[in-house]
């Protein structure tokens, strides 16, 4: 797990700095990637410090008797993981709402902007002090997860086949050289 949090993290932190060349210069250029880069940290602090041990999980493992100090620091991460990625998909609403056809996109990020923290909300009410568990309060953070990197994705992949800002000239679309270079990564379509 630890290994996923990092990678995931890794990746997110790739995903702001393609941002901050999608977005340039135009509205959420400068708020998107800081709030993604932000995301992509609270990903990677989730996996250096562990959660500690809970009753029965891992199986075999002494609960301590206090929190540790991993402990502690994963157990806050999950409000700035939170709230810079409601705030992430807000920002990026009001971008593609303002783009010629971006309303689709605008209402797919408001709605994430609300799913998200609504299913944080279902997986924290499920979860137990006393038994430091819940009924399917594991399930509910895996499908809150897989709405919020699932629509990372889906807005990295709109980023990279139509780009938000203008299209270059028609004459460059199809000069000698080939293709203009991609606005997310800089490099070839």
């Amino acid at each position: 797990m630890t290994a996923n949090f990092i990678a995931a993290g890794v990746l997110v932190l790739a995903f702001a700095l393609g941002l901050r060349r999608a977005l340039a210069g135009g509205p959420g250029g400068a708020a998107a990637p800081a709030l993604a880069a932000l995301f992509g940290l609270c990903l990677i602090t989730g996996g250096v410090f562990t959660t500690d041990p809970k009753p029965g999980y891992p199986p075999g493992t002494e609960v301590p008797g206090e929190p540790t100090l991993h402990g502690m620091v994963h157990d806050a991460n999950p409000v700035p993981f939170y709230l810079s990625l409601t705030a992430l998909a807000c920002v990026l609403a009001r971008r593609f709402a303002a783009e010629p056809g971006g309303r689709p996109w605008a209402l797919y990020c408001a709605a994430t902007a609300v799913a998200v923290p609504v299913t944080f909300a279902i997986a924290a009410a499920l979860y137990d002090p006393d038994a430091a568990s819940g009924t399917f309060h594991g399930l509910w953070q895996r499908i809150n997860l897989a709405i919020g990197l699932g629509w990372i994705a889906a807005v990295a992949h709109r980023l990279l086949r139509s780009p938000l800002r203008a299209a270059p000239p028609v004459a460059a679309a199809a000069g000698p050289e080939g293709p203009p270079p991609s606005r997310f990564f800089g490099g070839g379509r």
